[in-house]
């Protein structure tokens, strides 16, 4: 598999935004292995880049909701990986900016292929948080959407921009709906942004894990590895259609974050001889995008690809604690 990835990426242009983040790191050190020519863009001029070279690669500094920057990083390219994005915090939501960056930005990169009469294949990155609560599991592509948050509008937002694009001047776009993503990522200092890493990092701390009131709900993991196989193989599928449908990705465990946490602390405990304690705390109030069940039914962009997630659980919970220990 990994020779037919190298042949058919030999002498591509790929765009990478977001290339810093978590899984755009991971996928930019992917593709920097591959015989292309790879195009990063970041909306920071100095930091991580991808080990190890293989790929001809150049360092783009721009703003994704500045539509010059767009002009310049899409020309002559083959393919966008568009993964910039602001992740949802609660804390600090900002509806404004959250819409800049996650819905107009994707405006601008379609509306400058347009003018500039340029069509790569676009893959984004978009979320199941799109689906939020569902009447039964698992989920797939007949699932119906209903946003529980303006960050989940946002994304659909986005999502409608390409297709319209796609549908009415033939830029091609295909979207992923990524589960929860775990896993040491390529750039390690941006690996704690996603909660498994953060409660992994927690419990090498030594502090007690807490539970909340949605202990008991169900999620999928996927490991950011798989994550970014993902991404290649949907630009490799010919027979995928490009007109911005989306594809659930996902499929490789689902476990409740009580259960979770639990593994989590006893693998941690494994490691280090030291016992981590699971807590609980029902007195946080909870949003309704928290209290859901999410299971995926990746069987479509399975059949499509032939992708599969190779990293599962247990087994994934066990390298991240093992790269978090090993971080210098």
């Amino acid at each position: 598999m990994r020779t037919k990835v190298a042949e058919y990426f030999s002498g591509k242009r790929i765009l990478i935004t977001g290339f810093r983040g978590y899984v755009g790191s991971s996928l930019a050190q992917l593709a920097s292995e591959l015989d292309c020519k790879l195009r990063l863009l970041d909306i920071v001029g100095e930091g991580w880049l991808p080990d190890n070279s293989i790929a001809a690669v150049e360092v783009l500094q721009g703003d994704i909701t500045d539509p010059e920057t767009w002009s310049g990083a899409l020309d002559c390219v083959d393919y966008v990986f568009h993964l910039a994005a602001l992740e949802y915090d609660r804390s600090s939501f900002d509806v404004v900016k959250d819409w800049k960056i996650n819905a107009l930005s994707v405006f601008h990169m379609v509306e400058a292929c347009r003018l500039n009469d340029l069509k790569p294949k676009i893959i984004f990155a978009s979320s199941a948080n799109i689906f939020g609560s569902v009447d039964s599991l698992p989920v797939n592509e007949k699932t119906r959407d209903n946003p529980a948050s303006l960050w989940s509008v946002h994304k659909l937002t986005a999502e409608n921009y390409l297709r319209s694009y796609a549908q009415r001047y033939g830029i091609n776009s295909v979207i992923l709906w990524l589960p929860n993503v775990y896993g040491a990522s390529a750039c390690l200092p941006v690996a704690n942004r996603v909660i498994v890493n953060g409660v992994i990092l927690q419990a090498l701390s030594g502090k007690p894990l807490t539970v909340f009131g949605n202990s008991s709900c169900k999620r999928d993991y996927l490991h950011v590895d798989d994550v970014a196989s993902a991404f290649l193989s949907a630009c490799m599928c010919k027979d995928m259609p490009q007109n911005g449908e989306f594809y659930v990705i996902g499929g490789a465990s689902a476990m409740t974050f009580q259960d979770l946490w639990c593994l989590i602390a006893e693998k941690v405990a494994v490691v280090t001889g030291k016992q981590v304690t699971v807590e609980h705390d029902d007195s946080v109030t909870l949003e309704p995008l928290d209290m859901r069940d999410f299971i995926a039914d990746a069987s479509t962009f399975y059949e499509l690809t032939g992708w599969a997630p190779k990293v599962f659980l247990e087994r994934g919970i066990e390298e991240t604690i093992d790269a978090f220990m090993s971080k210098p």
